[in-house]
C-alpha cells in the first residue's frame, strides 16, 4: 500500500497543476475527497476529486468534458480512475445536501 501512497502524492500533485493550468484565475480550490481522503480506500477505489470554481454558474457536463484529456493520462499513468465533481464556489459552501456536507468536513484541500 505504500506505493499507493506515494503515486497519490504524484498523482493529486499533477491533477491540481493540471486544473491550475486549464482554469488559471477561474480555480478557486481543488479538495481530494472520498476514500482516498479519509484514508480507508481500497486497490480498486477510484481517486475523487471536487474542482471548485469562481464561477456563478457553470455546466457540469462541459467542464467534465474539458479535463477528459488530463483525466485520461492520468489513469494511462497512475492505473487509477479519476472522478472529477465541478461545482461553484457557492453550491461547494452553501449547499446544505449530505455530499457536500461530507466534502466539506472530510475533503483534503490541495
Amino acid at each position: 500500500m505504500k506505493d499507493v501512497a506515494i503515486n497519490l502524492d504524484a498523482l493529486t500533485a499533477e491533477f491540481k497543476q493540471a486544473m491550475q493550468e486549464l482554469y488559471g484565475e477561474r480555480l478557486a480550490k481543488v479538495i481530494l475527497y472520498g476514500s482516498y481522503a479519509r484514508g480507508d480506500f481500497q486497490p480498486e477505489s477510484d481517486v475523487d476529486f471536487m474542482v471548485v470554481l469562481k464561477d456563478r454558474e457553470l455546466k457540469r457536463l462541459q467542464e467534465i468534458e474539458r479535463t477528459t484529456d488530463v483525466v485520461l493520462r492520468l489513469f494511462d499513468k497512475y492505473g487509477r480512475l479519476i472522478s472529477f465533481m465541478p461545482t461553484t464556489e457557492e453550491t461547494y459552501t452553501s449547499n446544505d445536501f449530505l455530499f457536500y456536507r461530507n466534502i466539506r468536513r472530510e475533503g483534503r484541500q490541495l
